[in-house]
């Protein structure tokens, strides 16, 4: 874990301010570093803990790491090979990207695979891509949807919407999730958007005060 600030972010300190000898300094930002090298492993607890301390800090917050070193670099480049395997790379940018999404915050990382080479930047962003389409988008498997049921966790739209049935839900062809416009809003707040593409949405969830729902066709 980086040193200066978030040594007392993990410590579970709430000051923002460095004090010195000529006075007092505001912090630029507040740099996480989970591990030194990405795909050594690292406690997740610990940056969880850290960001929570920061989350109702406005100074801008990032996780940066590396992910090379010049100890092996001509090695990686003579032989095309990465630092780590490519499971740990997996298990750690799962993580991150976990924490990044919960807490809002930016990941960094350098030298890709260990030499930064085209093709270990390209590898390390398809296993972004991976663990993201890992993600459920609007599709809802029907063993969910069953579970739901059964623990009485399911309620209709509206007064005249028929309670859903077991029967239903197995006979149903397609069981997708429905949205209203807050996930569109999101990403439109990031402002940093060139396209959307959206599941099953309508605004009746909100008109009806709610934020999800759920429809099957």
């Amino acid at each position: 874990m980086a040193q200066g600030l978030i040594d007392e972010a993990s410590r579970g300190s709430h000051s923002d301010e460095l004090s010195t000898d000529e006075g007092t300094l505001e912090p630029l930002c507040h740099i996480l570093t989970p591990i030194g090298m990405l795909g050594y492993g690292f406690d997740e607890s610990l940056i969880y803990k850290a960001l929570q301390d920061l989350a109702t800090n406005e100074t801008p917050t990032a996780l940066i790491l590396d992910s090379g070193s010049t100890d092996g670099g001509p090695l990686k480049l003579a032989t095309g090979s990465m630092t780590a395997p490519r499971v740990a790379y997996i298990r750690d940018l799962r993580k991150l990207l976990a924490l990044s999404h919960e807490f809002k915050v930016p990941v960094i990382i350098s030298s890709a695979g260990g030499d930064g080479t085209n093709e270990h930047v390209d590898e390390v962003l398809a296993i972004v891509q991976e663990i993201i389409e890992e993600e459920p988008k609007t599709g809802v498997t029907k063993v969910k949807v069953l579970k739901a049921l059964a623990a009485d966790e399911v309620t209709g739209c509206g007064v005249s919407v028929p309670a859903l049935t077991t029967q239903d839900v197995e006979d149903a062809t397609v069981v997708v999730a429905q949205m209203g416009p807050e996930p569109f809003m999101d990403v439109m707040g990031a402002e940093t958007y060139d396209i959307i593409i959206g599941g099953r949405a309508t605004k009746n969830l909100q008109e009806r005060g709610s934020l999800t729902g759920m429809s099957m066709e």
